[in-house]
């Protein structure tokens, strides 16, 4: 292919401003400087609700007397709305509406509400005369914009298969309907006049199966013993479906075993922790990864488990690096602060 020379693909940096000098060019200045035209917009203003010698609150809710328009606040999930609700419930009494979103507020016409949206920053208009707040803003230190994403954390695991480029000749996987076969690559066959792309499986006895690319759903990893051991089945064979059944058979008993425990567990009382929700939001801000959507999941759900008056019993599970010692530790320092002791392992 011929390489175009840089020159013929950029501007450059002269030509650029020369023709962005002939274009309409808006500035953004301080307020009050001649020739400045007022949009109406400004930052919203700095009410947090912990500042230094002053009672929970008390910025906002003087705010909040004085301000003639109505006002949102931004949290960043549902469980911290819920969590906001209940630190704005213990500053003052003051108690937000909740609404599903920007249009609901507007139309709701509400005085002082709460959604879920993540925003940066907050604003306030004067026209009409309206102000968001973000969760952020509220607690002052609280400044997310920086947190970095865990890497891999938000893959999902039943996808692992779809990319067939991780898949080796000879790998064990596993059909819904027939059992363990070995992988042997994608052939391409035309079926009924129809081309198409199809997964080979070979069985015992050398039998293969051609599973159609769009059916891939049907098929997953082996996950049971070393690859070199996997028990392989034949095809048309009762072995895989009476090991189904005896499977079927296990699960069912485990259920029982388990309904039955949990019903015992459910008739115990348990203690219900006072949780400080605003000492764990302080302590939270600390931690540098913003949080996955399955990891504030188990943050919330612990959280909840943690305050309710039953015995709490709970499993977080995940992959390394998935983030599960921040949901511990979440818990740990909840459960210090109400004046318990706990053991980390």
């Amino acid at each position: 292919r011929p390489v175009l020379p840089p020159a013929e693909i950029y501007l450059p940096p002269e030509h650029l401003r020369e023709r962005l000098n002939k274009q309409v060019r808006i500035d953004v200045v301080p307020k009050g400087q001649e020739h400045a035209v007022d949009l109406g917009t400004m930052p919203a203003p700095e009410v947090p609700l912990n500042r230094k010698g002053e009672e929970p609150g008390t910025s906002l809710r003087h705010f909040l007397a004085s301000y003639k328009g109505s006002v949102l606040i931004a949290a960043d999930s549902a469980g911290r709305r819920e969590a906001l609700i209940e630190q704005l419930a213990g500053a003052g009494g003051m108690k937000p509406v909740m609404v599903d979103g920007w249009k609901d507020f507007l139309a709701r016409d509400e005085r002082f509400a709460i959604t879920v949206a993540s925003l940066e920053q907050g604003f306030a208009l004067t026209k009409p005369a309206l102000t968001v707040f973000t969760e952020r803003e509220l607690f002052g230190e609280r400044v997310r914009t920086d947190r970095k994403k865990r890497v891999g954390a938000a893959r999902d695991p039943e996808s692992i298969i779809k990319d067939l480029t991780e898949l080796s000749i000879g790998s064990p996987i596993v059909h819904i309907d027939h059992g363990v076969g070995r992988y042997q690559g994608l052939v391409s066959l035309d079926v009924g006049d129809m081309p198409g792309e199809f997964l080979t499986i070979e069985y015992t006895k050398g039998d293969k199966l051609y599973v159609p690319v769009a059916q891939l759903g049907l098929v997953s990893r082996y996950t049971g013993t070393a690859p070199e051991l996997a028990p392989l089945h034949s095809l048309g064979g009762d072995a895989w479906e009476r090991a189904r059944k005896k499977a079927a058979e296990k699960v069912r008993d485990v259920a029982a075993e388990l309904l039955a425990i949990y019903a015992q567990r459910e008739a115990r009382q348990g203690e219900s922790l006072s949780i400080d929700r605003q000492m764990l939001e302080e302590f939270a801000a600390t931690f540098p990864f913003e949080e996955t959507a399955d990891q504030q999941a188990a943050i919330d759900a612990v959280i909840v488990d943690l305050a309710a008056p039953r015995a709490m019993d709970r499993v977080v599970c995940g992959d390394v690096g998935f983030g599960k010692t921040e949901v511990a530790l979440r818990a740990a320092f909840a459960a210090a602060t109400a004046g318990k002791q706990v053991a980390v392992l």
